[in-house]
Parts: structure tokens; sequence; C-alpha cells
């Protein structure tokens, strides 16, 4: 497997991450055998840092850096909410204009971790494409 880099400096790495591929070893994903992290390195042939982390399922821009001390600058920022990751989906059906969530999630060591989404309703749009149950 090659990645999809989108953005490469001397400090930094952004990947196009694909559905289905982990950021590195997990616990709850034993069975796994294909990693981003491990992947990258062997592309590029030298130790990646990663800064956050995708869900499995999730797909988008994966950034690691290529040395410790980014990490360490990158991730104090997302901390400090001074970067924020932010999403785009397509979704079917009625989605109110927006949403706030704030309940905690738990982590692969049963640890509950805060955890805040906000959505917000950019674009509806109606379109006569008939899709799985969805035939009308």
């Amino acid at each position: 497997m090659i990645l999809d880099i989108l953005y490469q400096d001397k400090y930094i790495v952004a990947i196009n991450k694909p559905h289905g591929l982990l950021v590195h070893r997990s616990a709850i994903a034993r069975n796994a055998t294909v990693f981003a992290l491990q992947t990258l390195r062997d592309q590029l042939n030298r130790r990646v840092y990663p800064v956050h982390r995708l869900d499995r399922k999730t797909s988008g821009v994966l950034i690691f850096t290529l040395d410790a001390k980014s990490a360490q600058l990158i991730q104090e920022c997302f901390l400090s909410y001074r970067i924020k990751k932010e999403y785009l989906a397509i979704v079917r059906g009625y989605f109110p204009q927006s949403v706030h969530i704030d309940y905690p999630i738990t982590n692969d060591r049963l640890k509950k971790q805060e955890a805040v989404t906000d959505f917000i309703c950019i674009a509806q749009s109606e379109i006569t494409v008939p899709q799985g149950k969805w035939l009308t």
C-alpha cells in the first residue's frame, strides 16, 4: 500500500487516510495488519509521529510530524483548541440546522474522555437518485 501524501515539508506530512485504515496498532482491532503509522514510515524511510487520530471508518487528512518536538507542539495546539478538526458529511434524510453533543466516550483502556461535537447543516438538497432501500 502506498499512502497519498497531500502535503510535506521539513516538519510535517499530511496524508489522505482511507476508510478502514487504523492510524496505529490497537487492542480493539487485533486482527488488523496494516497501519498508517508503519506504512508512512516505510514509505518515507524515516520515523514519523502521529499528532492526532481518525477513526478506522473515517477517511480524511491525517497529520504526522517528522520529529518529536514538532509532534509535541502540534499536540499542545490540539489540546488547547488552537487547532480543531472539522468534518464534512453527506447525510440522507432529515438533519436539523445544528446539533450540540457533549457526551464522554470510553477509550480502548475503558477510561472516559470528554467529547464535544457540534454539527451545523451547511446545505440541503433533494436529488432523485434511487439508492438501496430508497428506490423512490
